[in-house]
């Protein structure tokens, strides 16, 4: 049962559950049995539930009265990572982060988690053997980082929400009694079981063996002041190879790379320190149909797409590509073309944007990011951002730079890209017609547990390629 304390009144209610442990589906909380070995409030005031031995993790919403399984099948034999509802899971501890996204322990001896948008379970603690992790009680702090009490390896533990580095910020490891008044780390524990995070930084850990309860103080986490990362410019034209200006004057064969100096060019004059650019680029006068590719010269040109266009025609798009060696991007097209290039502006270092090189994360032809097969239309395809590829997106970023391309729609239409916790917008980011192959630059809000929506009104393929993240 989950009860409730009226300390005013002194009166104690049941909240959910019948008295049976035995797993007897989802519904009602006066009628769905549950087990809960311990409970924690999300930000939305509803009450997560780990159910050990029934081998869920289960929410109680408050405003309907129902509980609902998140994670878990009923086994508790450790089976990977994936969608909750086909993961496995024994929780023990849990906790939740101030965005929703849910930590438990798990009897595999991992600690794991479960988004809120989608319910995919992911490990981010331990790998499965106590020698390395044997989780006991969790705290969290404002900005997401996950303290550990590691029993029997007599330690407290840290996973930092930004890098997702472990580490040990309590404990040397060998059990004892030593180390009050110095460093956390040269102190000894034995067992510790529970933990709780207070004000000031004061981290208390409950030392089972000791009997104690003794406090580490750690950091405390301060509201994150980002640099500017975006310098806008008057647009000035860096290149035209119509009448020579960043390069020769003359068509850039197909296969060819030209090489464009970005910093230092024009009268933009932009900062040597520049990671990245924001052009418009336009291929006019193309020999035949094909694509260009724009990225870091020094780096190995990707299977990337910048912009698609047909023989003879017209088009540009907006690049943000990240700056390669001296201050340079490169630029391929598979058919003789013009290039124009425009500056718009340029990105300074900062943590609030990091241009990368740019990687496909999606291509429905060939199940890249998805499965194999055009997205019907009004259907909807999550794209998973965060960690996937080798680009990697860390967990922290809210926000994504995409050229998204439409390619051989069935008709015309529109595409709209949305973060998955949210309710589908009336907007669109890519407009095209039937047979067309039409590319955009898409800057999309992260959701919760780092996926965005895409929804076509066609039955079409789908590609994007991930040129940079944010952070806010």
């Amino acid at each position: 049962l989950i009860r409730k304390l009226d300390v005013a009144g002194g009166t104690i209610t049941t909240v959910a559950g019948t008295g049976i442990q035995a797993f007897n589906g989802d519904g009602p909380v006066i009628t769905t049995n549950i087990a809960p070995d311990e409970i924690t409030v999300d930000p939305s005031g509803n009450i997560v539930i780990a159910d050990y031995k029934n081998s869920r993790v289960r929410k109680l919403t408050v405003s309907t009265g129902m509980i609902t399984t998140l994670a878990g099948t009923g086994s508790a034999t450790y089976n990977g990572d994936g969608a909750g509802a086909v993961t496995n899971v024994q929780p023990g501890f849990v906790t939740t982060d101030s965005h929703g996204d849910i930590y438990v322990t798990d009897s595999s001896d991992r600690v794991r988690k479960i988004a809120v948008a989608t319910n995919a379970v992911t490990t981010v603690m331990g790998t499965g053997s106590a020698a390395d992790l044997e989780p006991g009680g969790m705290a969290v702090d404002a900005v997401g980082n996950i303290y550990v009490a590691d029993f029997s390896n007599n330690r407290v533990r840290r996973w930092d929400h930004m890098t997702q580095v472990v580490s040990t910020v309590a404990g040397t490891g060998v059990g004892g009694l030593a180390g009050d008044g110095g460093p956390a780390t040269a102190a000894q524990l034995v067992l510790p079981a529970s933990l709780a995070l207070g004000a000031g930084g004061r981290l208390y850990v409950g030392d089972e063996a000791n009997h104690r309860i003794r406090m580490v103080t750690v950091a405390v986490p301060q509201p994150v002041i980002i640099p500017p990362a975006y310098n806008p410019v008057s647009p000035e034209r860096l290149l035209d190879t119509r009448i020579g200006v960043g390069a020769p004057t003359g068509t850039l064969a197909a296969g060819d790379t030209l090489v464009l100096q970005v910093t230092g060019a024009g009268a933009t004059n932009i900062s040597v320190s520049a990671v990245a650019v924001a052009l418009n680029v336009t291929v006019t006068q193309p020999a035949a149909a094909g694509y260009l590719t724009v990225w870091p010269c020094g780096s190995p040109q990707p299977l990337a797409s910048n912009l698609n266009y047909t023989a003879g025609e017209n088009i540009p798009n907006l690049v943000i590509a990240k700056l390669g060696t001296g201050g340079t991007v490169c630029i391929i097209g598979q058919a003789t073309t013009h290039i124009v290039a425009d500056v718009n502006g340029w990105f300074s270092p900062s943590p609030a944007y990091s241009p990368v090189a740019p990687e496909r994360l999606l291509d429905t032809r060939a199940g890249v990011g998805a499965p194999a097969g055009k997205l019907v239309g009004a259907n909807v395809l999550t794209l998973q951002v965060t960690g996937a590829g080798t680009t990697n997106v860390p967990t922290g970023a809210s926000g994504v730079a995409l050229n998204i391309t439409v390619t051989e729609p069935d008709a015309a239409g529109y595409l709209t890209v949305w973060p998955c916790d949210q309710p589908q917008p009336l907007a669109s980011n890519l407009n095209y017609t039937a047979g067309e192959t039409i590319p955009n630059l898409v800057i999309a809000t992260l959701g919760t547990g780092g996926t965005i929506c895409i929804a076509g009104q066609a039955t079409t393929d789908i590609v994007a390629d991930v040129n940079g993240w944010f952070v806010s």
